[in-house]
C-alpha cells in the first residue's frame, strides 16, 4: 500500500534532497542517517527507531528527576512512556516513520529547558525540524516553562531568538528542496506506490493544506481519538495530575494547543498527538504521586497500574 514508508526507504537510498514530494522530502535526519548503519537500510531504520525511543525514556527519567520527582516515581515514568502505543508500540512495528526521531528531540529539547541550557535548546531545536517539522511545537514548552505570568512579552522574546536558528533551518530546507506536488512530469518519474501518496497531498500551500484538511476531517471522530491516544489510564491520571498540579497544567497548555493545532493540516489524529507525550507523562506522575501521596496507594500498585496500561 502507498504509505509514508516507501517516501523514506527512497530518500534513503537516494542523494539527500532528491525528493521534492512535500512534506515528506523535508525530513531529512532519518532517511540520511539510516544508509549509515551497517546491514541493510530496513535494518537501519529499524536501529534507529529502537534507540531513539530509547533515549527518549532515558531523556524523560531526566526531565521528571528535574522536576522533583523521585527516582521510584521517575522509573514508573519511564514505564508508562514505554506502555504508550502511538508513541512506542506504533513506532516499534512502522520503524520507517520519522516520529521517533521527533520525539526523542522532543524530549531532548524539553530535558534542555529544564535544565536551563539555552544554546543547547537552540541547537537541538534546529536539528530535530530536521527530523520533522512539528519538533518546533517545543517552544511552547520552552515558553510556559520560562513565563513568569500568562502573558509574558520578555519570556516570548527569549523563546523566539532562540527559536530563530530552527526558523532559518525550516526556511532553508524548503528553499533548498522546493516542492514539485504539483508537477505531473516530476511525480511521473518516481515509483508508483510514492506517485499514489503524493496524490494525497496535491498542493502544499499552507492555505490548500488547511482548507483540505478542515473539509475532510471528521472533527467528532478526530476529538474521540484525540482523547483516547494515551488510553484509559494515563488519561484519568493525566485529570488526576492536572487537578493536583494546575500550575505545571498551566504552564504545558501553549504546548498542548500547538500539538492540537496540527489536527487543521493533518488526519492521523493519534499520530499528531502523541507528540504531547512529555506533559502527558510529567501530568500523569503528578496524579500518580497524588494516589501515593494523599490517598496512600502503595508503589506495587502504581508501578503494577503503569505496567498494564
Amino acid at each position: 500500500l502507498p504509505r509514508d514508508h516507501h517516501m523514506y526507504a527512497f530518500m534513503a537510498t537516494h542523494p539527500v534532497g532528491s525528493l521534492h514530494v512535500a512534506p515528506w522530502g523535508w525530513r531529512l535526519f532519518g532517511p540520511a542517517f539510516a544508509p549509515l548503519v551497517p546491514g541493510s537500510v530496513t535494518v537501519g531504520f529499524q536501529v534507529l527507531a529502537v534507540g531513539a525511543l530509547s533515549l527518549t525514556a532515558l531523556a524523560m527519567f531526566l526531565i521528571v528527576r528535574r522536576r522533583g520527582f523521585d527516582r521510584r516515581l521517575a522509573i514508573i515514568g519511564v514505564v508508562l512512556f514505554l506502555s504508550l502505543g502511538y508513541a512506542v508500540k506504533f513506532n516499534l512495528y512502522d520503524f520507517w516513520l520519522t516520529d521517533p526521531l521527533a520525539f526523542f528531540f522532543t524530549a531532548a529539547v524539553l530535558l534542555c529547558v529544564v535544565l536551563r541550557l539555552d544554546i543547547g535548546f537552540a541547537i537541538c531545536l534546529a536539528i530535530g525540524v530536521l527530523a520533522k517539522e512539528s519538533v518546533f511545537f517545543v517552544v511552547g514548552l520552552h515558553y510556559g516553562l520560562r513565563a513568569r505570568r500568562p502573558v509574558d512579552p520578555q519570556a516570548a522574546l527569549n523563546t523566539l531568538l532562540l527559536a530563530l536558528p530552527a526558523i532559518a533551518v525550516l526556511i532553508g530546507v524548503r528553499a533548498t528542496i522546493p516542492s514539485w506536488n504539483e508537477r505531473p512530469s516530476y511525480l511521473a518519474s518516481l515509483p508508483l506506490p510514492i506517485r499514489r501518496n503524493a496524490r494525497t497531498v496535491p498542493s502544499y500551500d499552507a492555505i490548500d493544506v488547511l482548507r483540505a484538511t478542515v473539509e475532510r476531517q471528521d472533527w467528532p471522530g478526530a476529538a474521540f481519538d484525540a482523547l483516547t491516544t494515551f488510553g484509559v489510564t494515563v488519561s484519568l491520571l493525566v485529570v488526576l495530575g492536572a487537578r493536583a498540579a494546575r500550575g505545571l497544567a498551566v504552564r504545558f497548555a501553549p504546548f498542548l494547543v500547538l500539538v492540537l493545532s496540527q489536527l487543521l493540516f493533518a488526519l492521523n489524529t493519534q499520530r499528531l498527538v502523541a507528540l504531547a507525550f512529555p506533559a502527558v507523562i510529567v501530568l500523569a506522575l503528578a496524579g500518580l504521586r497524588k494516589l501515593r501521596d494523599d490517598l496512600h496507594v502503595d508503589e506495587g500498585i502504581l508501578f503494577a497500574l503503569a505496567l498494564g496500561t
